[in-house]
């Protein structure tokens, strides 16, 4: 695999240059030419079309007498080019001779300048003598750039070798009668040498074909070759899993954007660098030495985790493949990954509300043996209590007991809430309101704790249909837990916006506050059934809450700092087909809820 930068090879077809068509247009035109002036008509002709002068002519210089004479003339925009006549060719040689000669005795073209217009003379050489001159006269100069300048000097030998041939079988065609009466040897030679003329320029005119047809063959390979390349990168980029090679010492030589984004590293900053640069570890673990088996070449079977840009340790899934060349040698390895972040969340969800699952039944199995002899126990002390209504001391232990069978009660109510969350009764709610008349309930308690609240919603914040009384106990849990955590003088903050993804439009509810925050360890632990922290705590309401607002299609998250605070995220879906579905979804995998 090339090394390159990612996406320089994401380019269009490109079509053939502009040179390249000229000269398959000149050899075409010039190469059936058989007199001077028929080589004049289709050079001028072309040159007109090609660069538009004023005007163009070419001028010829007679080998014996050293004379110069105009062959063909052509101007822009007028009839098709054609010789001069007797008093055009006079008055082009009048004021153009001295510039000819001056650029005859050039190696490349000249270019010259009278007042506002630019002029460009070619010398046409052969066997190092100049055989004449090409004129382009008041010349548009911004069509003068490297392509044409260059074509323009190429065109100088060319044509100089095309008119030295023509221009000699003219002059032995013109001489033969006066050579008959010539003694027969000289004769033949001179047959000869024409004959000889006449097969090379045959096999000059056959070359150019050639040249040109392969010139054609290898642009079509060209382009084959293109387009299967910018094919085969386009895939390679457009992967969301990650594909890096390095060479046989381990330096990175590719990396596909799917790599970047995992990894967080650009192109520039890795080619030519060890792959550790890229994918480190903790554990200094080697990943290329890292061996498995064939089968593992078809999945992610491997397993490492590997340091982001931004220091971030993240999962992947990888394979190491050989990376061959044509010939079938090894000359690096290929490195296939992908972030295994969301798919270890996944597994982490069902796991956790497996245990969830069995969990409530266990908790359904033991409230209902403890509700029934409870219910007994308390009929008994209100029994109790009324006959001892006349003995003080007696009363208050029997309602004592009461009240602690009260509690207790409450107690299995959370356990059967736990286990057995009813369904969601939803109906057109708005979400401020509802955190609201939770706020009411609680704000005495935080005016005594020097607790103040932040309420921030945007404007643009739908109706979402949510089930009022099971939101308003997620609400209650969520703010209960952030004055628990303040204790006293802090603040609590509370956010609401609308926000886009790619699958939905939600709304984001942010319940932040000032407390003293949860440790690393504890955050995967919070919503599972039981775990607390407190002393107290039954370590069920976040379970309760987590399973209220999956059951309204949408998810719940925190994150928190030690001595920093903790925000927990509530993502409802504005779709209600969407909580339906999710909803209906969570009965069909648990269906004894």
């Amino acid at each position: 695999m090339p090394r390159t930068r990612t996406g320089s090879l994401n380019k269009s077809k490109e079509r053939p240059s502009w040179e390249i068509l000229f000269w398959e247009r000149f050899r075409t035109r010039l190469y059936g030419t058989r007199t001077p002036q028929e080589l004049g008509q289709q050079l001028v002709g072309l040159l007109l079309e090609e660069y538009r002068p004023g005007i163009c002519f070419l001028g010829a210089q007679s080998p014996t007498t050293q004379r110069w004479s105009i062959l063909c003339v052509g101007r822009s925009g007028r009839e098709a080019p054609s010789p001069p006549s007797p008093e055009e060719q006079v008055l082009l040689l009048e004021q153009w001779k001295g510039s000819m000669q001056e650029a005859s005795g050039k190696e490349d073209l000249m270019m010259m300048r009278d007042g506002d217009e630019t002029h460009v003379l070619v010398p046409l050489r052969a066997l190092e003598r100049v055989e004449g001159v090409l004129v382009l006269g008041k010349i548009v100069e911004d069509l003068m750039d490297d392509e044409r300048r260059r074509a323009l000097g190429g065109l100088g030998r060319e044509v100089g070798e095309r008119l030295f041939l023509l221009s000699r079988r003219e002059e032995a065609d013109e001489e033969t009668p006066q050579e008959i009466e010539a003694p027969y040897g000289l004769r033949a030679a001179l047959e000869e040498e024409r004959r000889r003329s006449r097969e090379l320029e045959s096999l000059l005119v056959q070359i150019t074909q050639e040249e040109a047809k392969r010139a054609r063959e290898l642009e079509q390979v060209t382009d084959q070759w293109l387009s299967m390349k910018t094919f085969t990168e386009s895939v390679l980029q457009s992967m969301n899993s990650g594909v890096i090679s390095v060479d046989q010492r381990g330096r990175i030589t590719y990396i596909n954007r799917g790599a970047e984004k995992i990894l967080q590293y650009g192109a520039d900053e890795v080619l030519g660098k060890p792959l550790s640069s890229a994918m480190a570890s903790k554990d200094k673990r080697d990943l290329l030495a890292m061996k498995g088996g064939e089968e593992e070449e078809l999945s992610m079977g491997r397993q490492i985790r590997v340091m982001r840009k931004d220091g971030v340790e993240i999962p992947i899934g990888f394979t190491i493949s050989p990376h061959k060349d044509a010939q079938g040698r090894e000359i690096g390895k290929i490195i296939h990954f992908r972030d295994l972040t969301k798919i270890n969340e996944m597994q982490e969800e069902i796991l956790r509300m497996d245990r969830l699952v069995s969990l409530g039944e266990i908790s359904m199995g033991i409230a209902h043996e403890i509700r029934n002899p409870l219910a007994g126990i308390r009929i008994t002390a209100q029994a109790l209590e009324e006959e001892v209504s006349d003995n003080p001391n007696l009363r208050e232990y029997a309602s004592r007991i009461i009240t602690e069978i009260d509690r207790l009660n409450e107690l299995l109510k959370s356990f059967f809430s736990f286990a057995k969350p009813q369904r969601p009764q939803l109906l057109p709610c708005n979400l401020p309101k509802l955190v609201e008349e939770v706020l009411v309930l609680l704000r005495k308690d935080m005016e005594k704790r020097a607790i103040r609240v932040e309420e921030e919603y945007e404007g643009s914040i739908p109706s979402l249909h949510l089930d009022p009384n099971q939101i308003k106990q997620v609400l209650l849990n969520l703010i209960l837990n952030a004055i628990q955590a303040i204790g006293r003088d802090g603040w609590i903050r509370i956010q609401a916006s609308l926000r886009t993804t790619r699958r939905r439009r939600e709304v984001v509810l942010a319940v932040s506050d000032s407390g003293k925050g949860i440790s690393p360890e504890h955050q995967a632990k919070i919503f599972d059934p039981f775990f607390t922290t407190k002393a107290k705590g039954l370590g069920l309401g976040l379970s309760i809450s987590y399973r209220i607002v999956k059951r309204h299609g949408g998810t719940i998250r925190v994150q928190s700092e030690p001595a920093k605070g903790t925000t927990f995220y509530l993502h409802f879906p504005v779709d209600t087909d969407a909580q339906q579905k999710n909803g209906s979804a969570s009965l069909a995998t648990h269906p004894h809820r």
